[in-house]
């Protein structure tokens, strides 16, 4: 409640103070409000008792309806708000043996969660806030309703709203002036809004399940590989008689694929159906079933299996011009007279499959990409150069997993207009050095976390807000005449017993005349 508080009225609040059993006390327990930035809180020393003021204290901050700090009963349990922890604060029974200090919220009736708080703004004026919350909220009323309840006496003022709609990787946030005249309606679709995306790339399941799988198991593999480990992958178990059997499946008319790029006019959410669309090329589909090798001894009697196969099939053999991996070099020379078949399995171990691994997962990637936008693959041509190492291909790899995994966010919520021009500029982005190495190891157990935000038009959005609950819906009012007033009336979507609905937060901050503060 503090941050909202500095946040609309830019005035600090260093503490709330209500009451705990048997003794006063201080809380400062909350969830900062979105948006809302840093502060350093330093703590008031003023104390008058604001005797300056003609009206006495309850009536000025309109407890005058309700018992003054009696019979104040305890609610049912509330739902938990972002902004306070209600189940943490009990109101006030006396008034404060300091008197009231400046730059304090006081919990003074929990009726309605009433708090009032007083902050100087000349020598002879002060600010008075009352805040309540309401936990029964009317969602049908109409803006007129609102309007003419809170400013009934003022002839003129400005009304501005604000919304904020969860999405599934992100948050689209809005402000606008106009809108239908009832409360939670959404912005016209002509208001531009900001659309922020948070994603865990290397976490979440729901993105790009198939390619994070595999990029798990290579994780495996590297650590394994870094440790000079006999046991690769221990829990995992392959059949080498089986995988042989799999052969004619796999590698027939493998050659006969060789265009495997999209169109660029693919555009869409699905994207484990157009990754099992892709033609694999012939170290990808041995990489398809050897992933899970478990040590070197099953890994090189599978590989040399499959040379065995293919020794006499060279129809069969299929390789992209950009596959420079070990196991391509050796497919290509497979047919070479001068060595004998053992011979091109020879010295194969756990970087050559970690190397296909990258190959087959890149190419994965850069096929998404293309979808949308069929020129990125030069993005990558440099990384794509004989001999490069394994760090390197890491680091490639961890680049175009980021911006396809931004692709399937974004997808999932832009329209392809404006998809399109945000991704060429998270394209041209360059990544932090080492950051490949953070996403590898994620030190401490902090997920690799990536943050983007841009304009975005209500319009462009797939999914109507008009068919989305607003998980905060703000009423902004403001009016000098006849005494400077700013009134926000904040509808939050809570959760209470596995339903959802509406906390309201009314915040009025008014000017007061203080004639003896001096």
């Amino acid at each position: 409640m503090l941050s909202l508080v500095e946040q609309e009225f830019g005035v600090v609040c260093t503490k709330i103070v209500h009451s705990f059993e048997n003794t006063q006390g201080t809380c400062n327990t909350e969830l900062k409000y979105t948006n809302s930035p840093e502060s350093q809180i330093e703590r008031s020393t003023d104390c008058d008792d604001f005797e300056g003021n003609p009206l006495q204290i309850e009536k000025i901050a309109d407890l005058s309806n309700e018992p003054s700090f009696v019979g104040s009963r305890k609610n049912s349990l509330k739902p938990y708000s972002r902004f306070i922890d209600f189940s943490k604060l009990k109101a006030l029974n006396k008034k404060p043996d300091e008197g009231y200090l400046d730059n304090m919220l006081y919990f003074v009736r929990e009726e309605e969660d009433q708090f009032i708080g007083f902050f100087t703004k000349t020598k002879t004026s002060k600010r008075i806030l009352r805040i309540s919350s309401q936990f029964n909220v009317d969602i049908n009323r109409t803006i007129k309703e609102l309007t003419q309840e809170a400013m009934l006496s003022f002839p003129d003022f400005v009304c501005t709203f604000e919304c904020m709609y969860k999405l599934s990787h992100g948050v689209f946030d809005a402000k606008f002036e106009t809108c239908e005249d009832k409360i939670l309606s959404p912005p016209p679709s002509f208001v531009s809004g900001e659309l922020t995306v948070n994603i865990m790339p290397y976490k979440s399941n729901e993105l790009l399940p198939s390619i994070l799988e595999e990029i798990q198991i290579l994780k495996d593999l590297y650590r394994a590989c870094e440790c000079d480990s006999p046991a690769w992958l221990p829990n995992s178990v392959i059949d080498c008689e089986q995988v042989k059997a799999e052969f004619p499946n796999i590698f027939k008319s493998v050659k006969v694929n060789k265009v495997d790029r999209v169109d660029g006019k693919v555009c869409g959410s699905n994207f484990s159906l157009l990754l099992s669309r892709r033609k694999l090329d012939s170290s990808e589909v041995i990489w398809n079933v050897v992933k899970g090798s478990p040590n070197k001894f099953t890994f090189r009697t599978c590989i040399e299996d499959a040379f065995e196969y293919l020794m006499d099939k060279s129809e069969l053999i299929y390789l992209a011009n950009h596959n420079q991996t070990q196991l391509a070099w050796r497919l290509r020379h497979l047919h070479d007279s001068t060595k004998p078949s053992g011979q091109h399995s020879y010295g194969l171990g756990i970087e050559t499959l970690i190397e296909i691994g990258l190959h087959k997962l890149m190419n994965d990637c850069i096929y998404l990409l293309e979808s949308i936008i069929p020129e990125s693959s030069s993005f990558f041509e440099n990384d794509k150069e004989i001999g490069s190492s394994l760090e390197s291909r890491w680091e490639t790899l961890h680049n175009l997993y980021k911006y396809v995994s931004f692709l399937a966010c974004l997808a999932s919520v832009a329209s392809k207009s404006s998809l399109v021009p945000e991704l060429r500029k998270i394209l041209a982005q360059k990544s932090q050095k080492n950051e490949w190495k953070s996403a590898l190891y994620e030190p401490d157990n902090i997920p690799f976390c990536m943050t983007h935000s841009f304009s975005l038009l209500v319009s462009e959005l797939i999914v109507p807000l008009s068919q989305l609950p607003p998980d905060l819906w703000i009423m902004r009012i403001d009016a000098k005449n006849p005494v400077p007033t700013s009134i926000r009336i904040i509808y939050e979507l809570v959760t209470k017993d596995g339903l959802e609905q509406y906390i309201c937060h009314k915040l009025r901050m008014i000017d007061s005349y203080w004639p003896n503060m001096s």
